[in-house]
């Protein structure tokens, strides 16, 4: 299975804003962070992103995954509850986020956070995970279905007015 990944162990792989971008990477030393309780080596983003004065920097050693839509990068947008929002779209940006990583091609999948909201003990997918996936799932369906709709009466309506300046 999966590695099991512990919040003391990604919060080792933190980086305090008051290092220096050497001292933050210093003896190999990486950076991970966790979204959705999948955890990945952003070591290669580098210190631009993820060190001392780097926009990401609050997401590194941790789960921030509600900061990924809100953007309020402190402890209450960290501990904010993705579960109880309302707005299924709020939750597709979250995820979009978390398929990013995945699909990043420098960026390594270590593992999962265990004990946490998303993944339990035994590194199993939780209920509360699997919810938010879904509903951001069912979500991304419908904004992809009505852009679409949006693209097809714009081009209707280019079309008609072709035709109109035609027949003058």
């Amino acid at each position: 299975g999966e590695r099991l990944i512990t919040s003391t162990e990604l919060a080792s792989h933190g980086i305090k804003s008051t290092e220096s971008k050497e001292a933050a990477t210093a003896g190999g030393h990486t950076i991970w962070l966790s979204i959705l309780g999948r955890v990945y080596d952003v070591t290669s983003g580098g210190p631009s992103y993820y060190g001392p004065n780097g926009s990401y920097n609050f997401y590194s050693g941790r789960d921030a995954s509600p900061c990924f839509h809100s953007g309020q990068n402190n402890e209450e947008g960290a501990s904010a509850k993705l579960e109880e929002w309302e707005d299924d779209k709020h939750l597709m940006s979250v995820y979009d986020w978390s398929l990013f990583y995945e699909k990043h091609e420098t960026y390594e999948f270590m593992g999962v956070l265990v004990n946490s909201k998303y993944y339990d003990e035994n590194g199993e997918e939780t209920e509360v995970r699997k919810d938010i996936v879904d509903r951001a799932s069912r979500a991304k369906v419908i904004v992809e279905k009505e852009k679409e709709e949006r693209k097809k009466a714009r081009l209707e309506k280019r079309r008609a007015e072709r035709e109109k300046n035609m027949k003058k």
